[in-house]
């Protein structure tokens, strides 16, 4: 019996052994997808991503606009033991006020609520101070927020994010879906209490936005804001922009409103100083009109350099109205296309548009241009207003110089491109690049040339008329540069009334511009300046053509162009025409430099090579010297002048170093007795 009872015992053991083996092999070695993912649930978890907003750089890579981490604080009001306490304690450190967070915890409590946010994305330094070790409700958290390393810089072109890390104003907002990153979800390995191994995939946490690198320069962007800022403070103005952009390429290098904001507090100032008037915001452009009127009339075949315009006294009549200029007793007799401009004659620029007829010049500004917008990659751009009677002969008038039709900053400065790059219209840009969070590049943006506006003849015709705008009898003179030629054109404009139930202009409130560039570099940039209701004299003369000359000249240095690699003779007015015809110059020097200037395109030679190869020798400036004619000394070191000019009795001044790239008098002037004749040097 017992004997029995043990083999069962023993085959039953047996069989649960087997059974049990079996089981194991089951588990342990044949593949059970259903138990593998029952085990994997254990210590894998999936979750969504944190979302890391990409940063925003300037062209050199210089951290405009990053993504950082912040503390927010909440409360679980069911927990509260002390709500008086806890809001006593909190509202002496943060935002809100002891009463209006004592009645909220309270209230929630009753409610049984189980959060409460009491402020996101805390001051670091503030959350320090916070002792959240009394109380067993408060708790934290770590949100992706935007900091701005350099405070207000840029503060109209950056723009900012709300508290949900969307972009709201700026570029934030243009490239929003760039630069925040899409919802991803994450899979990660925990350890036995739940804490995070390692994440899966490539072992990021975080899900992270493209990054844009802007063609905008930090540092010429920070002097722009400073340089028109001082104006705006000794002009007493309301306000002021500048702008700098690559007239080839449409990049922008700077773009500046002020005053500006700060970007981490933009709820202090109202959404209508947060504009970028120079793309949101139309003017009327006033004289730097011009331009376009004479350029439009050169490609039409309408207008030759000899042709003679009456200055009428200073005061044309059209019908019941008159046409006057700027300042009633500067006025010219009689004046060519080039005094028009050089002289800003508006009497002049009505003849011309009267030739061309409201028909061609409404197609040749809106070929320009205007009426429509820029496609710069910035929201909220406007078209600007073009008249819609333009048959009206005051209108057609006051339109030809700049009155009546409305452009905005970036138009005028696109506008200007055209003129300074041979005649295309470029599409400016800010964003040059875009790159993922390693640093590889994504996207490059390249050039966008939109169509030919006027030809290259036509181009270089304005361009040599406009040097006499910053020549000492224009009314750009105080734009001009040492050693370098600026072509350019200065604009005064009225404002007007806004509000239907007014018409005309408010009295006494001008804006003043200058907008130009350097025909002779090797880059060419369009410099404008604006400056928005400067106290009398408001002239663009005054208020703007200096700042031009500061922002210019810092340009081309940092964009290491030391001196220009050509000179480009100006166009003649119409009595230095009339002089040419009865007194012919003395030598062929003086007719060179008349009629082509000092122009090289000989790109592979040396700059001191270039400058000099028109040059006359010395045996024959020893003849033009002995005659009183100042001859052509550019691209001649400071030895070389003295030695050439060591005969005479003239006080010689020498500013620079390096190669004669402009002198005083000209080449073919009179070298006058006991007047001081001067040399700039240029490396």
């Amino acid at each position: 019996m017992g004997s029995t009872r043990s083999k069962i015992l023993l085959v039953f053991f047996s069989f649960a052994f087997l059974g049990i083996a079996v089981r194991s092999f089951q588990i342990q070695v044949l593949p059970n997808e259903r138990l593998r993912n029952k085990i994997k649930s254990q210590y894998s978890k999936k979750f969504q991503a944190p979302q890391k907003r990409g940063n925003i750089l300037d062209r050199n890579g210089e951290e405009l606009s990053i993504a950082s981490y912040l503390p927010s604080i909440f409360i679980d009001p069911l927990k509260t033991k002390d709500p008086y306490s806890l809001a006593k304690h909190l509202s002496s450190y943060l935002n809100p006020n002891f009463r209006e967070l004592y009645k909220k915890i309270t209230a929630h409590k009753k409610r049984g609520s189980r959060f409460i946010w009491i402020e996101r994305k805390v001051d670091p330094e503030i959350f320090k101070k916070i002792d959240g070790s009394r109380f067993d409700s408060l708790f934290s958290k770590y949100e992706v927020s935007r900091l701005y390393p350099y405070g207000q810089l840029a503060s109209h072109l950056i723009g900012f994010t709300g508290i949900d890390g969307k972009g709201l104003e700026g570029l934030e907002l243009q490239y929003d879906s760039t630069l925040n990153p899409k919802s991803e979800s994450r899979s990660v390995d925990r350890d036995a209490r739940g804490r995070i191994l390692f994440a899966g995939g490539d072992n990021k946490l975080e899900s992270i936005g493209y990054t844009l690198k802007l063609t905008i320069d930090r540092s010429l962007q920070y002097f722009c804001e400073q340089t028109i800022m001082a104006a705006v403070q000794k002009h007493k103005a309301k306000s002021g922009s500048a702008i700098i952009m690559n007239a080839e390429t449409g990049e922008i290098l700077a773009l500046a409103n002020v005053p500006t904001y700060n970007l981490s507090n933009p709820s202090s100032v109202t959404p209508s100083f947060r504009r970028n008037r120079s793309i949101t915001d139309g003017f009327e452009p006033g004289s730097t009109f011009k331009v376009f009127t004479v350029a439009a009339a050169l490609e039409e075949n309408l207008l030759t350099q000899d042709e003679s315009f009456s200055g009428e006294n200073g005061r044309l009549q059209i019908g019941n109205r008159i046409v006057k200029e700027a300042h009633d007793s500067e006025f010219l007799d009689q004046m060519n296309y080039v005094d028009i401009l050089a002289h800003s004659s508006n009497i002049g620029t009505t003849k011309i548009a009267f030739k061309l007829g409201p028909s061609l010049l409404l197609k040749w500004i809106t070929n320009f241009g205007f009426g429509s917008k820029t496609d710069i990659d910035f929201p909220g751009e406007v078209e600007g207003i073009l008249p819609s009677d333009l048959g009206k002969p005051i209108v057609l008038s006051n339109v030809s110089f700049g009155q009546g039709v409305s452009v905005t900053p970036i138009q005028l400065v696109a506008a200007y491109a055209a003129i300074a790059n041979g005649g295309n219209l470029v599409q400016p840009r800010l964003v040059k690049e875009v790159l993922d969070d390693e640093g590889n590049k994504v996207q490059e943006f390249q050039p966008i040339i939109k169509r030919r506006v006027i030809s290259k003849t036509t181009s270089e015709l304005i361009t040599r008329a406009l040097l006499n705008v910053t020549g000492p009898k224009g009314t750009g003179k105080n734009a001009a540069i040492d050693g370098y030629q600026v072509a350019g054109k200065t604009g005064t404009s009225q404002i007007p009334f806004t509000q239907n139930k007014h018409k005309g202009y408010i009295p006494g409130k001008y804006i003043g511009s200058f907008i130009g560039f350097t025909p002779g570099t090797s880059k060419k940039y369009i410099v404008f300046v604006q400056v928005d209701e400067p106290e009398f004299p408001y002239y663009g003369s005054y208020v703007a053509a200096p700042t031009f000359s500061e922002i210019m000249r810092l340009t081309l240095i940092r964009n290491g162009i030391r001196q220009p690699t050509s000179f480009i003779a100006p166009l003649e007015t119409l009595e230095e025409l009339k002089n040419k015809q009865s007194n012919p110059p003395k030598n062929w020097l003086l007719s060179y430099f008349r009629s082509t200037g000092v122009s090289q395109d000989k790109k592979n030679e040396q700059p001191s090579q270039q400058l000099e190869a028109p040059l006359i020798n010395s045996q024959y400036s020893k003849t033009e010297i002995q005659n009183g004619i100042m001859p052509n000394l550019s691209g001649k070191t400071a030895r070389d002048v003295l030695k050439i000019l060591k005969d005479i009795p003239q006080e010689i001044e020498i500013l620079g170093s390096g190669y004669v790239i402009k002198h005083s008098p000209e080449p073919g002037g009179s070298i006058e007795k006991n007047k001081k004749i001067v040399f700039w040097l240029s490396k």
